[in-house]
């Protein structure tokens, strides 16, 4: 799934990263995306080819936007 994603969009807080499975560390990537219980994190939305991971206000208010 990481590596046919296009972009990975993750919320930590009110915090957002944004990565390129193409460019970026996949292990980087993955300390991002898994929880502690190396299962992936809550909620997880496939987008077309975009994986968002986690939850917060803003980042799912742009992705809201983005889709209108």
């Amino acid at each position: 799934m990481v590596n046919e994603s296009s972009q990975i969009r993750v919320a930590k807080g009110k915090r957002t990263l944004t990565f390129d499975p193409q460019q970026d560390d996949q292990e980087e990537i993955l300390k991002s995306i898994l929880g502690r219980s190396s299962t992936l994190r809550a909620p997880t939305l496939r987008i077309g080819s975009n994986l968002i991971v986690g939850y917060n206000d803003d980042l799912y208010r742009q992705i809201q936007q983005s889709l209108t």
